[in-house]
Parts: C-alpha cells; structure tokens; sequence
C-alpha cells in the first residue's frame, strides 16, 4: 500500500482522495515527497509540493506541519525537516482504505489534539467542548450532516461567548436585561470592537484577520442555522466539507485565545 501511494502523482491523490484541508494537503505532501519514518524532508520541498496543485495556496505550511508534530502525525528531525510517523502513516492509510470501499469511515472532521491538562485550567466546560467535538465527528462519519452543522453551531456559539468574556468587559455584550446577546449579535459587535483580540495571538494582528477569523464563525452559525431551521433547504456534506477549514481553524484560534487572554 505504501508504495502505492508513493509512486503517484500527488495532484492525483489530492483530487481522488478529495482532500480540502490545510492539514492533510500537508500530510499528503511530506508522504508523497518520501517523508516515511526515518527519512526527513524539509518543509520548503512540502511547500513547493502543494503548491504545484495550487499556486494560490495561502496557508502556513510550516505551521500546519508544526500542528501535525504536536498531534505525533510528522515528527521533526531537525529545523525545518520532517518525517511521517507510524501515526501519520495509519492516517493516510486510512483515507485511501475509505475511499477505495467507498465507505464513511474517513478522517474526523474535527481533528485538533487537544492536551487537556493544559485546556481545563484556562477553558471553561473543557470537558462539554470535547464531547461536542466527538458527537460532531461521529454525526459527520454517520452521514448526519445537518446535525453537523447543528451540533458545530451550538459548540461555537459557546465557545464564542466564552471568548467574548475573556477579551472584553463581561458586560459588554449583555442585552438590557442581563442576558448573553444572540449569537449573531454577538458576532457583529465584536466585529464592531476588534481591538480586543487585536494581538493575542499570532494569527489575528491586524483588523483584516479577525474580520476574516469572526466571518469563519459566522459561516459555521449560518449553517447551523440552515440545518435547524431550514425546512426547505438540506446540509449536504459538500457543504459540511466546505466548512471543514472554518470549523479547525477558528477552534484553533479560538483555543489559542482562551490560553492567552
């Protein structure tokens, strides 16, 4: 099976596997570059290799591959080389064993590793947010995808409330009578005060960037919002695909603020 994978083009594997997400487009590419176990590839090579697929790749390829080392997917040999796991192997085994049987079981849609010793002294309800994340993932692998998307709202709109007492006077998103504004609101008074979260962390140093990171949560909302609400109107797993990077990333970054503020 290995030597399947490594003597094909990766454009074709990309396109066969249907593989949308920064983490496993970066995956993909240190396996089909030869990175397997003991044999380290630099990250300027992983680069260049997704982006043959795509030259208006915009995403951080040293970063994702630094989070596919924290999860035990790649490891570093040294700075700026890196090597797949047995870990990592396996989970590319997997893509290609679900897509050759046509089957389901395929990757998590939610795949963030979380170290909960860290997580549960600065998250409040840690322990609610993974099991959330596990329904998520076991709705997605079941074919349910408007409870995906129901599911990934209710997460968000938690976790955002959260994030919104953590950068800001507690009463400041509070309507009149004391009670959490509805979760549109939210979203668009803190797009209205940015400068909370200006600098927290690394992703967000500028206004452009949370726009864009609060648009992502507003895109998860509104799917939600459709798979709930809209008798007329189905989530399709396309859809829920298309949202995979908003889901990761801004729990990535809405993590990351948590720890920091």
């Amino acid at each position: 099976m290995t030597g399947s994978l490594l003597n094909r083009e990766y454009t074709d594997v990309v396109d066969e596997f249907d593989l949308h997400q920064p983490r496993y487009l970066t995956l993909f590419a240190v396996l089909i570059e030869g990175g397997v176990l003991q044999n380290p590839i630099e990250a300027v090579r992983i680069r260049d290799t997704v982006r043959q697929r795509d030259e208006g790749t915009t995403f951080d390829i040293t970063a994702e591959l630094d989070k596919l080392a924290d999860g035990g997917y790649v490891a570093r040999e040294e700075p700026g080389k890196y090597f797949l796991t047995k870990k990592g192997l396996q989970l590319c085994f997997g893509r290609e064993s679900a897509s050759s049987s046509q089957q389901l079981e395929e990757l998590p849609l939610i795949d963030i590793e979380i170290d909960k010793k860290l997580y549960s002294d600065n998250i409040e309800n840690h322990k609610e947010t993974a099991r959330l994340i596990e329904q998520i993932n076991r709705s997605y692998r079941s074919g349910i995808y408007a409870g995906t998307a129901i599911l990934a709202r209710r997460m968000f709109e938690q976790l955002t409330w959260n994030l919104s007492r953590a950068a800001y006077s507690p009463e400041v998103f509070l309507t009149d009578d004391g009670n959490p504004e509805k979760f549109g609101n939210l979203i668009s008074n803190m797009k209205s005060n940015p400068d909370g979260l200006r600098g927290q962390i690394k992703p967000l140093q500028n206004t452009d960037e949370i726009q864009s990171f609060l648009q992502g949560i507003d895109r998860i909302r509104k799917l939600g919002n459709d798979g709930a609400h809209g008798i007329d109107t189905s989530v399709s797993r396309e859809d829920i695909q298309e949202h995979a990077e908003d889901y990761n990333q801004c729990l990535d970054h809405i993590y990351s603020l948590l720890v920091s503020l």
